[in-house]
């Protein structure tokens, strides 16, 4: 259902290329996903037929089909983030994540990112990957120094840290998300960063309190 509507938003985006990357999204979506099937895919399509917002869609549409192999072909191909849109420039930040590219990821939006003294789209990509990449020591002074951000990019950072087994880092984020969207939710990470970080009588007290 989530591929669905994903084809759906990218097909109302008038994005797409004549039909031939709309085309390649509705096989993806289609067809039944085998590694015949990705195979077949990495080698039916030129890459350099797509522009490189189309490109992030059909790499979204491939990740969550669980063609990985493909989705970083698809994204590795955009040599810049400087043509993506606003709206993509966080979901191929997430892609280059997600897919075990976040250096390559860094180095791309750090040759683009533009100082502000408003948090926008391309700090939030740059924050993503940058603790992907074990960068938090920058992510912590630049989250230190800003207020209002994103608590749905928070959490993903906070998955983040938890993928990366980094516990300090992940206690942070924790307290971040308390600090920007108090609530339920957040005292759930909260109490989970606790917890791993061996500080069981407070994460017993607040897991308590949230029952």
């Amino acid at each position: 259902e989530k591929l669905i509507h994903l084809l759906q938003g990218s097909l109302k985006r008038r994005d797409w290329n004549g039909n031939k990357a709309a085309q390649f999204a509705i096989a993806l979506v289609a067809r039944t996903a085998t590694l015949e099937e990705e195979s077949f895919f990495l080698s039916l399509y030129d890459l350099e037929n797509f522009r490189d917002n189309e490109k992030v869609s059909l790499a979204e549409i491939a990740n969550l089909k669980g063609y990985s192999q493909l989705a970083k072909e698809i994204i590795s191909s955009i040599e810049s983030f400087e043509t993506i849109d606003v709206a993509s420039l966080y979901t191929l930040a997430a892609l280059y994540s997600n897919l075990g590219l976040s250096d390559e990821g860094l180095k791309k939006i750090e040759a683009v990112r533009k100082p502000n003294e408003e948090v926008d789209a391309d700090d939030y990509a740059w924050l993503l990957l940058a603790a992907s990449s074990h960068h938090t020591a920058e992510v912590e002074d630049f989250l230190n120094k800003h207020e209002g951000e994103n608590p749905e990019v928070l959490k993903d950072i906070f998955d983040v840290a938890f993928r990366n087994e980094d516990l300090p880092f992940l206690l942070f984020m924790a307290e971040e998300l308390m600090k920007e969207s108090p609530g339920f939710e957040s005292e759930k990470f909260y109490a989970v960063a606790l917890l791993l970080n061996h500080r069981n009588e407070e994460a017993f007290k607040l897991f308590g309190k949230l029952q």
